[in-house]
């Protein structure tokens, strides 16, 4: 489901950039050299930094379908202009404050492929993770909870927020990145705790354990790691009758996690 928007998605950016490059054609070939030409709303300017500014101004004015198309007109009409870098930016800007959010996170990494090398590039790359965060489902009264809907997207959100801390450890968003990462994985583990409670309910307590496992496994930073390794351990000492696996994954809790209350609650055998 996810695949299929984003790939509609960047069938529309597509598009739209299409009409925009071929309406540049048309201008060129129909307009006198320095003078304004006017295509529906917008009045085309006779310089880069003249559209950069119109279209500055109409994001600002939250018209973001007129500033894309001023961006548009500068990276295509203007491609070795300054302007043009900043106009790719500034196109997954407009989709971001707009609200597309998986059209933004393309076309910040349209703008870091064709400029690698941009001042901007560390900017990109977190908003390209921020993009993702933003898409991930929210929970809504008489919806399902956010959990319990598709995980692809906040998949993604953890994978584009470790490249950014990976390529940027310094960057000064570092901190905000960490933070929503961990928020990314911690829904990550509600979505497999609410797979291992519903094993646990249909009494296949061999896969709720090794869906707890994964949590403290796989996510052992998150909120609910602790108490992931009490219910495993739990389950192999009662049900499962596996009881030195138990002990082993309750002598692991307390080392690793000995101020918790998963820790406290539990006596050691």
């Amino acid at each position: 489901m996810w695949l299929f928007e984003s790939m509609n998605l960047l069938h529309r950016y597509r598009t739209r950039t299409l009409f925009v490059i071929l309406t540049i054609f048309w201008l060129s070939a129909c307009s006198t050299t320095g003078a304004n030409v006017s295509v529906g709303d917008a009045t085309y300017l006779d310089t880069a930094e003249k559209n950069y500014l119109e279209g500055t101004k109409s994001k600002e004015n939250k018209n973001y379908e007129q500033a894309v198309n001023y961006f548009e007109y500068v990276k295509n009409q203007f491609p070795y202009s300054k302007y043009a870098a900043l106009a790719d930016l500034a196109i997954a800007d407009a989709y971001f404050e707009s609200e597309q959010w998986l059209l933004a996170a393309e076309s910040y990494q349209f703008f870091i492929q064709f400029h690698p090398k941009h001042e901007k590039v560390g900017w990109a790359t977190f908003q390209i993770a921020n993009s993702y965060t933003q898409a991930i489902p929210k929970n809504y009264p008489l919806m399902p909870k956010a959990h319990e809907k598709d995980q692809s997207t906040a998949e993604s959100t953890v994978v584009a927020w470790d490249r950014f801390l990976r390529k940027f450890p310094k960057h000064e968003k570092v901190n905000e990145a960490k933070e929503q990462r961990k928020k990314a994985r911690n829904l990550l583990t509600d979505y497999e705790w609410a797979v291992a409670e519903f094993y646990e309910r249909k009494e296949r307590y061999q896969g709720a354990a090794w869906r707890y496992e994964t949590i403290f496994r796989k996510y052992p930073e998150t909120d609910r790691a602790p108490q992931a390794m009490a219910k495993a351990a739990q389950l192999y000492d009662g049900e499962l009758k596996e009881t030195e696996k138990a002990k082993a994954i309750l002598q692991d809790l307390l080392k690793r996690y000995p101020k918790s209350e998963a820790a406290k609650a539990i006596n050691p055998k």
